[in-house]
């Protein structure tokens, strides 16, 4: 008889799920519900390869989790045989560094993650909690976005803070995207069957993060102790002087936890352009002549660029780029413009190459350039999925 598992990926503002069967080996429903509390939330899925979409304005992550699990809760061929439950969770700390069953105790033991990943581990544990509400019987499994960047060399982990401290608070570059980059680099690995691949990751979406791997291990990512670092995100500020804070708070008197808001909801592309985050709204603006989105996307480019080339650093001989996530697969013309900015490596951009593509991975550079660039429409859920499955059929 067919099992079936179901895995949740919760964003910043956005909510992936799919349900795979396990004895077929592919999705029976897939989707996902996009900006999230805001007026234009969707939903759409494809439930046994038919497609489905309704817009529910104003639908908060609350209500959107709930709308999911019972959609699945209605499905008896689904609902009776479902095996277990994959959570996608951002942030384990130094407590949770492999895929984990969820019990109360261990819930209660991840609510101390939440201060490191604000925008990201309460809306985890929220899908948590309803699963198990919904589902009581049903495992629940946490897979944990920074158990990939556990490689991490310490040249590249360790921040230059005292020792003490960093060890009594477990304080270091732990990274995020995890299930993204490494599903992105399986992808690109299978055009390098016989030759070391290093590659750059770009996941770019309302979170952004750039990654050097090398055969399949973390060596650096712009993310660190918690995914405010890096490049300038939907909402979050990415690097910054810290300096900045103790300046801002005794100017305007703010608490840190009015900061934190500050720099993780309230800056990033949303406060460069003084109009949105939202990336597709940002090009209109852009090639419509609005300077301020303009510059939003120039520095949201600039950033990642800089990151990549750093990253030659860490990965000196790389051969390939990939760019995934929500931004990084759709937008043919921010792919262009950080490649731009990489001008003086041996990258060459084929624009013919570089449009909407419904192929799950497919190369945009030219033949004769030295590192090759992909687009890889990472399937995040199927590694939720087969990490789950592992974890379940090893207990």
């Amino acid at each position: 008889m067919s099992r079936t598992i179901l895995t949740l990926n919760c964003g910043s503002s956005s909510i992936k799920f799919s349900v795979f069967s396990t004895d077929q080996d592919k999705h029976l429903y897939h989707g996902i519900v996009d900006q999230v509390g805001t007026a234009h939330t969707h939903i759409s899925y494809t439930a046994y390869d038919t497609l489905h979409g309704k817009a529910y304005p104003d639908m908060d992550m609350k209500g959107a989790l709930y709308h999911i699990l019972q959609l699945i809760a209605d499905d008896h061929n689904v609902a009776a045989h479902l095996d277990g439950i994959g959570h996608r969770v951002v942030h384990g700390g130094s407590t949770f560094t492999a895929p984990t069953r969820i019990y109360p105790k261990t819930l209660a033991a991840m609510q101390a993650t939440i201060p490191l990943a604000p925008l990201h581990n309460p809306n985890n544990i929220m899908g948590i909690e309803i699963a198990m509400a919904v589902f009581p019987a049903v495992p629940n499994i946490a897979v944990f976005d920074t158990a990939f960047h556990s490689t991490i060399p310490s040249v590249a982990s360790t921040y230059a803070i005292d020792r003490q401290i960093a060890t009594k608070y477990h304080i270091k570059r732990y990274g995020f995207h995890g299930l993204s980059h490494e599903a992105v680099y399986a992808a690109v690995a299978a055009y390098y069957p016989h030759q070391r691949l290093q590659l750059i990751s770009a996941h770019l979406g309302n979170g952004a993060s750039i990654c050097a791997i090398d055969q399949g291990k973390s060596m650096d990512i712009s993310m660190g102790f918690t995914p405010l670092a890096g490049v300038v995100m939907g909402t979050r500020s990415g690097d910054i002087d810290p300096g900045v804070l103790g300046y801002i708070a005794a100017q305007e008197g703010w608490d840190m936890e009015k900061i934190q808001r500050w720099l993780n909801s309230e800056s990033g592309l949303l406060a460069l352009s003084g109009k949105t985050n939202d990336m597709r709204q940002l090009e209109t603006l852009y090639h419509a002549g609005d300077e301020h989105a303009q510059q939003a996307i120039d520095i949201f480019c600039y950033q990642i660029a800089k990151y990549m080339a750093a990253y030659l650093v860490a990965i000196p001989h790389c051969n390939a780029i990939a760019f995934t996530g929500g931004i990084g697969e759709n937008s043919p013309f921010i792919r262009s413009r950080i490649i731009h900015y990489l001008s003086f490596l041996p990258i060459i951009l084929s624009q013919k190459a570089n449009v909407p593509n419904q192929e799950s991975i497919y190369v945009i550079s030219q033949p004769t350039s030295t590192i090759s660039c992909y687009v890889v429409k990472a399937d995040e859920e199927r590694y939720l999925y087969q990490k789950t499955q592992q974890l379940l059929e090893g207990a």
